[in-house]
């Protein structure tokens, strides 16, 4: 973790200049899940959304903000990112969207509410 902290500025140089194609990655989720709503009946419940990994949301969050979402939770081990990734999703409807933690903890988590 603290690897990961340190070296935030260099990720986020990674993903600006888009050296590993997370424009490509983002482009392709968004196609997917627009592609999945269009299929989806006009009367279902609005879906909930679990991103694992979700980090900063710098790619995402104009999306996330526009999918008609019952809730969204993203998840991720660095919890640093977190207050970065709600400064880009801005407000949104769904209560508590982010979580700092392991996939392996998160159904335990969610138990206990």
């Amino acid at each position: 973790m603290d690897f990961f902290e340190r070296q935030w500025s260099s990720y986020r140089a990674v993903v600006e200049h888009d050296l590993m194609e997370h424009q490509a990655a983002a482009t392709a989720v968004a196609t997917a899940l627009h592609h999945w709503l269009e299929q989806r009946p006009a009367e279902a419940t609005a879906p909930a959304l679990i991103d694992l990994g979700c980090g900063d949301l710098a790619l995402l969050a104009p999306l996330l903000r526009e999918l008609p979402l019952e809730r969204y939770t993203g998840l991720d081990l660095a919890g640093v990112v977190l207050p970065l990734a709600q400064q880009a999703l801005g407000p949104v409807s769904y209560a508590d969207p982010l979580a700092r933690g392991r996939l392996t903890r998160l159904g335990r988590s969610r138990r206990r509410r």
